[in-house]
């Protein structure tokens, strides 16, 4: 029988106190439940990072407006920054200068300050 993967036996951990193989020291009041357990496993493996920046990138085009979202593209969130391309350098003045502060405050208003403080514009290409 193949032996279980770290990552295998660090899940089963966070779930139960013991890993397949102790199963005689199994307490069922040690046991929790599913919720939790998907909470532990993905803050344990880092997917909520990457759940936020999903979800703050799919919200872009509601908050930035079409015109905007036309000619913008999200492409990470970092540290609470979200990074957009930009498809050229007028948009990109007009973006810095006029927009930011109604974007950002729009994603804040949807997430909350903490998670989008700040918007970083790039010129794309």
């Amino acid at each position: 029988m193949k032996r279980p993967s770290k990552n295998l036996i660090a899940a089963l951990r966070a779930w139960r106190p013991t890993v397949p193989g102790e199963m005689a020291s199994l307490a069922p009041d040690k046991a929790r439940g599913a919720a939790e357990l998907v909470t532990a496993a993905m803050t344990r493996f880092k997917l909520t990072d990457q759940l936020n920046e999903s979800a703050v990138i799919k919200a872009w085009a509601e908050a930035a407006g079409p015109m905007h979202a036309r000619h913008t593209q999200p492409r990470a969130l970092r540290n609470g920054t979200l990074i957009v391309s930009v498809s050229n350098s007028a948009l990109l003045a007009e973006l810095r200068t006029y927009a930011k502060r109604f974007i950002l405050k729009n994603l804040q208003a949807k997430f909350g300050a903490n998670r989008v403080r700040d918007i970083a514009f790039r010129l794309d290409g």
